[in-house]
């Protein structure tokens, strides 16, 4: 079969084992009918068009379902680093901040030991007055 051989596009379909329901949907994107009179040149643009049609929307679906999960994990760890309150004193030694830098931070936030705060809470407090020093 030489590049110039003309085969209706069921034919084409046929030997390039295209299914049925795959056929069905190129015609009607291509605008033609199962009987059409092709080229094999003209056949294969059609089928590759085709197929790069069919699998992009796969790959950018899955392109987004990866960013929404990435985005929803960061948001679900922002939130129990937001709701977990732990006493200053506690939070201090698990950061294992040195004791000048605690009565620092007891000096400029006005927090005793016991006072409930979160991790972002000390975080940003961290932020201002320890590291923004300079």
């Amino acid at each position: 079969m030489s590049a110039e051989d003309r085969y209706s596009a069921a034919e084409f379909a046929r030997r390039y084992k295209v299914t049925e329901a795959d056929l069905a949907k190129l015609c009607e994107r291509a605008g033609i009918g199962p009987d059409t009179v092709l080229t094999r040149d003209e056949f294969r643009k059609l089928l590759e068009e085709f197929h790069k049609r069919a699998f992009k929307p796969r790959r950018a679906i899955m392109e987004n379902l990866k960013e929404e999960a990435k985005s929803t994990s960061v948001v679900k760890e922002k939130k129990v680093k937001n709701s977990r309150k732990a006493s200053f004193s506690r939070l201090a030694a698990a950061r294992k901040l040195t004791p000048a830098r605690v009565a620092a931070l007891k000096i400029c936030t006005g927090w005793k030991d016991d006072a409930k705060i979160t991790e972002a809470e000390l975080d940003a407090a961290i932020e201002k007055h320890l590291k923004n020093r300079g």
